[in-house]
């Protein structure tokens, strides 16, 4: 059964004939009390549902674990759905279910979940208009070492209210054949087994959005992580909603933009440089990084263009011909305030020359600002197969820069500006960018993202040194 499938089922069952169970440990549901004897064993048999579909939808977000019924043992409220086992059991990847001592699953009124130790702080307060808390369960697991491990999954849904006559009169009600929309925020003290988790410092609304596909995504605040059901909720009801989560926690939504990141935000002119050039573009990888001869992060002192001039002897045209080139390259001149990798010494000024330059307000190396450049080596010449009859191939220098087609990684305050092609710089500590500029010439539609420096130092190290 697909996790659709799953929700429309659960979504079905009509809330008239769910009530308390005066026995049954596991989730219940407390919507309304009847003292009719029938309707409580109805709603007991219910709750055994909502427990085995709710512990298959969780087990597929990585926050349960799959296991095989164990009779006779100490995992409690194990439940059998399907083809399928499952256990209420919890606990982070890098454990395992023998290490399960015991596990159970209760239900809590959101006065309880307020109070609780590990989550309450990090309940949301803003719930999304015409939402309200529905039912909440508190999975709690034990392991043989004594370890404990909770996960607290709550349902927020709307009611759809009807008028229904009543004579003369007529008063509001709630649908209980329309049982509306529904979201859930999932809370556990480990860090669950999914992909999708970024830290609550470095998170804003383009990250949000990228977010939306994946179904559900975990931010983490200290040592809880909190986990956001979108399927239900507009871009802008996620945002409010993670805003007021914590009753001591300030709002950590943060939107980081480009012009207040970066100082110079106007492309370069170049003189006499023809940006009408061809370009000849290869897709940039990490490891491309293994052609380098060093990377060094410096101030670029100055920028400017080289004209060169040479003839070659040629038969292309006529016999004994002569074809004439007039290249142009743009060299920048570095203060290497850092060596990473290479032959370079703090403190050198290198002059690094290009045979192609992105004007570009984004993409463009810019002169005043500092970078982290892979540095390439050629033999200092332009290549060419003919006989040089005329002038000469000689460059002004033999390093390049080694991918000049997407942005340099930028030096900024407290970190770095890296494109997302930087995948192992990219962590979840990592803020995207939210571009707030004009590009021209050459539009750079990849993100960016903002890499604290001590992420930055950590990880391009393990690039260069891999």
């Amino acid at each position: 059964m697909k996790n659709d499938d799953l929700h429309n089922a659960l979504s079905g069952i009509n809330k008239e004939y769910i009530s308390e169970s005066d026995d049954f440990m596991a989730v219940s549901a407390d919507f309304r009390k009847y003292k009719n004897r029938k309707k409580r064993i109805i709603a007991s048999t219910l709750c055994i549902i909502f427990v085995c579909i709710g512990a298959i939808g969780t087990a597929k977000s990585g926050l349960l674990k799959s296991m095989p019924v164990k009779t006779g043992g100490k995992i409690e409220d194990a439940k059998e759905v399907g083809s399928s086992d499952y256990s209420v059991a919890c606990f982070p990847a890098d454990r395992v279910i023998d290490d399960v001592d015991t596990a159970k699953c209760v239900s809590i009124t959101e006065e309880e979940a307020k109070n609780l130790p590990d989550f309450g702080d990090y309940l949301p307060s803003d719930i999304p208009s015409g939402y309200h808390w529905d039912l909440a369960g508190l999975y709690e697991t034990t392991m043989k070492d004594g370890t404990v491990y909770r996960m607290l999954k709550i349902t927020y849904r709307t009611d759809k209210v009807i008028k229904v006559a009543d004579g003369e009169n007529s008063y509001a009600t709630i649908d209980s054949s329309d049982c509306g929309s529904d979201f859930y925020v999932t809370l556990c003290n480990y860090k669950p087994n999914n992909t999708s988790i970024v830290d609550s410092r470095a998170i804003n609304a383009e990250q949000l959005s990228e977010k939306y596909d994946e179904g559900i995504f975990f931010i983490k605040y200290d040592d809880c992580y909190v986990g956001i059901e979108t399927l239900s909720l507009a871009p802008n009801e996620t945002l409010s909603l993670i805003n007021s989560i914590g009753n001591s926690v300030q709002s950590l939504i943060t939107e980081l933009y480009y012009s207040d990141l970066v100082k110079n935000t106007d492309a370069p002119e170049l003189d006499g440089y023809d940006t009408s050039a061809p370009l000849d573009i290869v897709a940039f990888e990490e490891s491309m990084l293994n052609d380098s001869i060093g990377v060094i992060e410096g101030e670029i002192l100055d920028i400017y263009v080289n004209h060169y001039e040479y003839e070659t002897a040629s038969d292309k045209f006529e016999p004994n011909g002569r074809l004439y080139h007039k290249p142009q390259t743009v060299a920048y001149k570095i203060k290497v305030d850092r060596v990473l990798c290479g032959d370079f010494s703090v403190g050198d000024v290198v002059t690094v020359e290009d045979y192609y330059f992105v004007c570009d307000s984004v993409v463009s190396i810019k002169k005043g600002e500092t970078y982290v450049i892979p540095i390439g080596k050629g033999d200092g010449k332009f290549y060419e197969t003919d006989e040089i009859v005329s002038g000469d191939t000689s460059l002004e220098s033999c390093y390049y820069t080694l991918y000049q087609f997407h942005p340099q990684i930028e030096k900024v305050d407290g970190g770095y500006i890296v494109p997302i092609d930087w995948k192992t710089l990219i962590t979840e500590e990592c803020t995207a960018i939210i571009m707030d500029i004009d590009e021209n010439g050459f539009p750079f539609s990849d993100s960016l993202y903002y890499v604290p420096e001590n992420v930055f130092n950590d990880r391009i190290n393990l690039i260069i040194h891999s």
